[in-house]
């Protein structure tokens, strides 16, 4: 069965991966785009669960690169996502 997933890309590879809820959007962003520098990416797609688990095991074990590259390469549809210009800005203080 595919699923929807969100995450981090980073040019280190992936940082972060998990199914897609209505609040994990909002974090994620916080957290990608909080320095302002936008080296890092959030980004959504759709994959089998096999092709999911195998994300994370990848993840898990640090081949972040390689887990990227599955999601780029298996992944059904992919696309990213940015802060909208009309919300309050996602940058932590301090």
């Amino acid at each position: 069965m595919r699923k929807s997933y969100v995450g981090i890309a980073t040019p280190q590879g992936l940082e972060v991966f998990v199914p897609e809820n209505r609040h994990v959007g909002r974090f994620l962003m916080r957290r990608a785009y909080r320095s302002g520098t936008f080296s890092s990416v959030c980004f959504w797609a759709v994959m089998e669960e096999a092709i999911a688990s195998t994300v994370l095991t990848l993840l898990y074990s640090g081949r972040r690169q390689d887990a990227l590259l599955i999601i780029q390469t298996l992944a059904t549809e992919t696309g990213s996502f940015f802060p909208e210009e009309q919300e309050s800005p996602v940058f932590f203080a301090g």
